[in-house]
């Protein structure tokens, strides 16, 4: 037997993968923090949370082309909550709705879209109001993804107890939320000013 601390080891040894490139199931995220900025970010943000969802499916070997998943997000909402409830059926999270989760964010994202086509900076009450249901259904859109979100959390912390919850916001966060908000604020007011 070798007493030499120093010397290289005889047996094989197993190369140990680095936890980052391990992944977790789904996007951590916190729940408030998928709201502010959602919201900061005139539904910007939706798509990071598509993208970043895809992008951890994809780390666990499955085919799921993040960009044009996210692209063609209105076509793969459901796919992907219905991901969500399929990963791990014992869970809570197995009991998601994918079905009605998917059309309502469907209905308040295409919804809004739609109703803002008929603004056209007319100041006459009608246009308004249309201008403002359709912010507001375009931002409500995001309490259909809560629950979504919840499940992933569930299974995140199921699966790596010990990861990074996502509830800080960073600088590009801030960047990110101050730029958008600043526009949604400057559109809101040359609407306000025109009436």
């Amino acid at each position: 037997m070798s007493t030499n601390p120093y010397a290289p080891p005889k047996a094989a040894v197993a190369d140990v993968v680095p936890a980052e490139d391990v992944g977790l199931p789904f996007f951590a995220v916190s729940k408030k923090k998928l709201v502010i900025m959602s919201i900061a970010t005139g539904t910007l943000y939706q798509l990071v949370w598509f993208y970043s969802n895809w992008r951890q499916i994809q780390r666990r070997g499955e085919i799921a082309a993040p960009f044009m998943r996210t692209l063609f997000a209105p076509f793969f909402c459901y796919a992907l909550f219905s991901r969500v409830r399929r990963y791990r059926k014992e869970l809570p999270s197995g009991r998601l709705q994918a079905g009605l989760l998917a059309l309502g964010w469907l209905a308040t994202t295409l919804g809004g879209a739609f109703l803002s086509l008929f603004y056209d900076g007319d100041v006459r009450s009608l246009a308004i109001a249309l201008y403002v249901v359709s912010l507001f259904l375009s931002h409500a859109s995001v309490l259909f993804m809560l629950p979504v979100q919840n499940a992933a959390e569930t299974i995140n912390r199921v699966e790596a107890p010990d990861h990074d919850p996502n509830d800080r916001f960073t600088v590009w966060n801030w960047i990110w939320g101050v730029f958008f908000g600043f526009l949604a604020v400057a559109n809101i007011a040359i609407v306000l000013a025109t009436f």
